[in-house]
């Protein structure tokens, strides 16, 4: 009986072609066929390296069956697929990234994370696509087109990581690379039903890959592993961090992997609320089960009762998009803005003054302050103004921290966005609920996704007519940016889609993070084998 290669995690792939079990070109076609299916189910590759990739495969069988070893600590890919999000550079290949501009553009050598996963034995096999401008949760961009949700195509398959989480997701890839400024590796793996994990973000090198905003730094941007299991994101961190990739790029912090053990019962956060853009009653289930399986295991739960989410919000967009997309419009070369995120980017391209007078008349005129503070505080900023804005970030953090202590977590449970998938070209209407994701990002904190549960309209209705009385207290009126979330949240027709929640710990505790996730892993496939 042949073997399904895809069905096996990465660590059993690696092991198979080593001991000379499987032959790494026979892995390789496997995937690439995946791969191909993949996309023609939900158009998620930009670029299949068909060609080199075979041959780097027969290269490595060729020299094992002439009894060259390649010892685990220094090939822990030996022979491994992986595909690739494509903003990083892959030498000989252009870095299309959505910009017309970049077609046909080859460059000269590969960024210093590709680099160091081929040292570690790994194959790039193809490149991945991403939503315009790689700053939004949408899946579409006018060169490739639209990502679509490999659970229902009318749905977003989540941003900016756009195509490697179907394409893990319908096994056309066992291990991915993506990044994460805002959301971007989290919000696909929560759409798509799969597992990540944004690191702290000078772990890894993200030296030698495009940047639609580069000189941005007051969010960093993180690059981070996606798969379908939390041993194959160990893999990853492991390899990389083992091959001391700090020294090739002098931005990375050298702090080492540190393999972490969960040996006592753990103190666990959780939250549903963030106080303004409560999470839709399908995200509050998955992060509930999540708990009561931690709780019935032993482990002590508690809410956690951090009141600042409204201004992270608000600091994450004030720095994220301090140039309201001036940079990444200016390298659009003819092809324009994606329909997708048109109405979105065209309101951060209003002058100052229009967005102030605007915000004038929503707030004393027409009472919305949340849609008046959002336009508000969407403007370009100047460096002194900047300086405010990052004060302010330092204040919340060390609120946070405080909270944190007095808690004493081990890690914080909560949904990565408010809402699960939602359908193409309704960014705009959703895109108050991101302080969830916003905060990791913000903080620089590693986190984790993982698959929970799917949208069920017996569980996860929302009455309007009950829903803000519940979250606020009676009598509560909402504002429209709330009713836009609200409206875009349709639990018959998100039947079936995936649900995930994030697990979120302190800064360069990674691989607590991952322990952790391994512990509710277990616990939720456990019971799952009892539910069938």
């Amino acid at each position: 009986m042949s073997v399904v290669y895809s069905d096996l995690k990465a660590v059993e792939i690696v092991a198979g072609i080593r001991s000379r079990e499987w032959k790494a070109e026979d892995v390789m076609k496997h995937f690439l066929q995946q791969a191909k299916e993949a996309n023609d189910a939900t158009n998620c590759v930009t670029e299949f390296l068909t060609e080199e990739a075979l041959d780097a495969a027969r290269d490595f069988d060729q020299r094992l069956s002439d009894g060259e070893t390649y010892n685990e600590k220094d090939f822990p890919l030996l022979g491994l697929p992986i595909s690739v999000k494509d903003i990083m550079h892959i030498k000989g290949h252009a870095t299309v990234c959505g910009y017309k501009r970049n077609i046909g553009k080859k460059v000269d050598e590969d960024s210093v994370c590709i680099r160091l996963l081929r040292e570690c034995g790994a194959i790039p096999f193809c490149k991945t696509t991403v939503c315009q401008f790689c700053m939004t949760f949408e899946s579409s961009n006018p060169i490739t087109g639209t990502t679509k949700n490999p659970f229902n195509p009318l749905y977003s398959s989540g941003g900016s990581t756009s195509g490697e989480a179907p394409l893990i997701k319908l096994k056309g890839s066992v291990l991915g690379v993506g990044s994460d400024i805002g959301g971007s590796l989290r919000v696909p793996a929560h759409f798509c039903g799969i597992y990540t994990l944004k690191p702290t973000s000078p772990r890894i090198p993200k030296l030698g890959q495009h940047s639609n905003n580069q000189g941005q730094e007051m969010v960093k941007a993180s690059i981070g592993p996606m798969a379908n299991c939390v041993e194959d994101l160990e893999l990853f961190m492991r390899s990389l961090l083992d091959k001391e990739c700090w020294k090739f790029d002098p931005s990375r912090i050298p702090v080492p992997y540190r393999p972490f053990s969960v040996d006592k019962k753990l103190h666990v956060g959780y939250l549903v609320s963030d106080g303004i853009f409560p999470a839709t009653p399908a995200c509050q289930r998955a992060v509930m089960e999540t708990i009561n399986a931690l709780s019935a295991d032993g482990h002590t739960v508690k809410p956690f009762s951090f009141k600042g989410f409204d201004r992270i919000r608000l600091v994450g967009q004030a720095t994220l998009l301090a140039d309201c997309l001036s940079g990444g419009l200016s390298k659009l070369d003819g092809e324009g803005v994606d329909p997708t995120i048109s109405r979105i980017v065209r309101g951060m391209q209003l002058p100052n003054w229009t967005k102030s007078a605007m915000a004038t008349v929503l707030q004393y005129g027409l009472g919305q302050t949340l849609l008046a503070e959002t336009i508000s505080n969407s403007r370009v900023r100047s460096v002194a103004e900047l300086w405010v804005v990052l004060v302010e970030r330092q204040e919340i953090l060390a609120e946070f921290n405080k909270q944190w202590e007095l808690d004493g977590l081990d890690v914080l449970v909560l949904p990565p966005v408010a809402f699960p998938a939602f359908q193409h070209g309704q960014i705009d209407r959703i895109s108050g609920g991101v302080a969830y994701s916003f905060l990791a990002n913000v903080f620089d904190l590693p986190a984790g996704v993982i698959p929970v549960t799917q949208v069920d309209p017996k569980l996860d209705t929302l009455d309007p007519l009950t829903w803000y009385d519940d979250q606020f207290g009676p009598g509560f009126n909402p504002q429209w940016p709330q009713k836009f979330l609200y409206s875009a949240y349709d639990a018959t027709a998100m039947a079936g889609l995936p649900v995930g929640v994030q697990v979120l710990g302190r800064s360069f505790e990674d691989e607590k993070v991952l322990a952790v996730m391994k512990v509710i892993e277990a616990l939720l496939n456990k019971r799952k084998s009892t539910d069938v």
